[in-house]
């Protein structure tokens, strides 16, 4: 068994000191989420938080010290103008306002404000035609003046569109320690609202293993320079650094305690066991089932038997004996915390997670304990209520955590993160690009296009100074979670574009509320159309966001008879039909070929259990016979359908699917079918 607590013989070039080494290394920095300073469990936009729930893509995000992201500039255009954007290993998306936003935040950093990527003002701008989008995207979300729109809204209120440009973005080299220009698209965002417009980041950029939006910048450069595909974040608690297209030398890949996932977005990993002090919980692996490692989340989030067991021991085991005698009040009722010094918090317990294929992972009080203000510390893990877990960014502390995307790899390599970002460590990769590839002719102050900055060093920085600590404000406990609301319309709404496939729209950075969260394994196999699938090209479209269309959905039966052949369904929060849960099932978005599990087009009925999108729908008896059940069948309102598929490159079906597993023939169906308002009959306007 492989133990992360035990580095692997580092290179040459990882012990190197040279320029152009450190020139490949992505400097991040902790930013606030809140503006103000304050500490707490900060929303941020593109994690969106409801109630205590939580599954990928919804989470708060931070650090375990003052709580907020870590971001990195990037230069784009020709001349290059800089912007700070988050890093999420959670999303695809990179987005940054336009010039001509009328509806966009300030963006109020400490040297600048107003940050706007100017299309005029850049000689290597090219627009991206209606006709033309990226790669991956499928589909322009709208089409003004022949350019490829793109809009979310998300269930928190917030709403980002704009439209899709290429232009240059410049990565920075270890092989020549300079910056290299490569195309890339991107988004240029032309309307924000919500905690998208207050953000103090100018935008976004996702490394996430989807293209909804098409390559992501990643992907770009990948293919712009023949890099590996390979990347690696280290992070501290106030700063980090990233490594992109690395190669692994071959002492790391012999050595390093390598992790497999699968997950076509989300990079999934098989954790089964969490032990205290060397003492397993007793929880039964399945519960861990699709867990996630995800840069954008702060905390961990664990199934309910197995949090209940970590909060229980957090409570009753205290180093200095009657844990009532130091508690201390939180933000939220599901705060745990004490008075006590950052000395006193490690000698807590250490906790290690366990991997299916041996590998272990230490966890010590730094990295699941966190300072809610001055003299008190919280428990950092949080019940996911509900199967799954999430592995954030306060479990990789201390870690160079390698992603190698070309053998479905992660690896937990211990590294002094905070010297890898301030150029004084290497990382265990060799060669590779930095994102800040700001070149030595100067960039474009942000909010100021046109007027060039001093010279600088291609990609050197000082670090920025940390952020501001004034006293902590109280804040409000959060609301009940409500219905999402809508987002005010823009002052200029883009025109409809003409109806794409239904649900090939972009998935939204984050679920709907449900209760369950299903593993993210996307296909790796191709398959022929399904007779029963066609595609419905004349047939309504969905509205580009994950709520209930207003006139409702077809939910189909599943190909048994025991329901009506279509049911419109309207209510946003239903999961049921009669006393039986609607399925959810996806289809490929190019050959509408049925997916209602990931397994494979030859897999046996009992080999796709684990793999079935809406959970499985079969029970084996004692001589071995598989029977329909529902027991396993996550429930799924309709928001939850579109997300699972989306998260998988898919959609929803305009069929029932009959014959293509999971036991979902004896159940109900999602569809992305609009109940018909032309006079045709439900049964009309359903597909076999």
């Amino acid at each position: 068994m492989w133990n992360a607590s035990t580095p692997p013989p580092r290179t040459a070039t990882a012990t190197a000191t040279a320029t152009n080494l450190s020139a490949a290394v992505t400097q991040l920095r902790f930013i606030h989420a809140d503006p103000g300073g304050r500490r707490g469990r900060r929303l941020v936009p593109h994690k969106v938080r409801r109630g205590r729930s939580l599954v990928t893509g919804r989470e708060l995000q931070g650090n375990l010290h003052t709580l907020g992201y870590f971001s990195a500039y990037i230069c784009a255009g020709t001349p290059q103008s800089k912007f700070d954007l988050i890093v999420d290993t959670g999303s695809s998306l990179t987005a940054m306002p336009c010039k001509d936003c009328s509806h966009c935040g300030s963006h109020r950093h400490s040297s600048y404000q107003n940050a706007r990527f100017d299309t005029t003002h850049s000689s290597s701008y090219q627009q991206v035609s209606c006709h033309s989008p990226p790669r991956g995207m499928g589909t322009c979300r709208s089409c003004d003046k022949d350019q490829c729109g793109y809009s979310v809204s998300y269930t928190e209120g917030s709403t980002i569109r704009g439209r899709i440009v290429s232009d240059y973005v410049w990565f920075a080299s270890a092989a020549t320690g300079t910056a290299k220009a490569v195309r890339c698209t991107f988004g240029c965002q032309t309307y924000e609202s919500g905690l998208f417009n207050s953000q103090v980041a100018d935008g976004i950029t996702g490394i996430s293993q989807g293209q909804s939006y098409g390559p992501t910048l990643f992907d770009w450069m990948r293919t712009g320079t023949s890099s590996p595909d390979v990347f690696s974040m280290c992070l501290s608690e106030t700063v980090g650094a990233m490594v992109l297209g690395g190669n692994v030398p071959a002492s790391l890949a012999a050595s390093a305690p390598w992790i497999p996932y699968s997950g076509g977005g989300s990079y999934t990993v098989d954790l089964v066991d969490i032990r205290i002090k060397g003492s397993s919980l007793g929880v039964d692996r399945s519960r861990y089932r699709s867990t996630i490692v995800d840069s954008g989340t702060t905390f961990m989030y664990l199934p309910p038997d197995a949090y209940r067991k970590v909060r229980d021991h957090w409570r009753g085991v205290c180093p200095w004996g009657s844990c009532s005698s130091r508690v201390a009040k939180g933000e939220y009722p599901d705060d745990y915390c004490y008075s006590m010094s950052e000395a006193e918090l490690v000698r807590f317990d250490d906790f290690s997670l366990h991997m299916n294929n041996g590998v272990t992972i230490p966890f010590g009080p730094r990295q699941y304990g966190y300072e809610l203000r001055g003299g008190v510390w919280c428990l950092g893990i949080f019940d996911n209520e509900h199967n799954g877990a999430v592995i954030g960014g306060a479990n990789m502390r201390n870690n160079e955590v390698i992603f190698d995307r070309a053998h479905r790899r992660i690896a937990f390599v211990p590294s002094d993160c905070g010297a890898m970002h301030a150029g004084a460590r290497g990382s265990y990769l060799e060669g590779g690009y930095g994102l800040s590839g700001c070149g030595t002719a100067g960039f474009q102050t942000p909010g100021s296009p046109g007027q060039p900055t001093s010279p600088m060093p291609a990609v050197r920085r000082d670090p920025p100074p940390p952020p501001p600590r004034p006293p902590p404000k109280p804040r409000p406990p959060p609301p009940k979670p409500p219905p999402s609301p809508k987002p005010p319309p823009p002052p200029s709404p883009p025109p409809p574009s003409p109806p794409p496939p239904s649900l090939s729209s972009p998935p939204p950075p984050q679920p709907p509320p449900l209760p369950s969260a299903s593993p993210t394994a996307r296909p790796p196999w191709p398959s022929p159309a399904a007779p029963d699938a066609p595609e419905a090209p004349a047939l309504p479209q969905l509205p580009m966001h994950d709520k209930m269309p207003a006139k409702g959905v077809l939910v189909l039966d599943g190909g048994h008879g025991n329901f009506a052949k279509a049911t419109c369904v309207t209510d946003p929060t239903q999961t049921t039909l009669g006393d039986k849960p609607i399925a959810v099932q996806c289809c490929d978005q190019r050959t509408s070929a049925c997916r209602r599990h990931t397994g494979g087009p030859d897999a046996p009925a009992t080999g796709t259990q684990s793999s079935c999108v809406g959970g499985w729908g079969y029970e084996a008896t004692k001589t071995g016979e598989l029977v329909p059940a529902t027991a396993d069948i996550q429930p799924a309102t309709f928001s939850r359908a579109v997300w699972e598929c989306q998260r998988r490159g898919l959609r929803l079906c305009h069929a029932s699917c009959a014959g293509a597993g999971c036991g979902y023939d004896a159940l109900p169906v999602w569809t992305g079918l609009l109940c018909p308002d032309d006079g045709r009959t439900v049964e009309e306007h359903a597909k076999p």
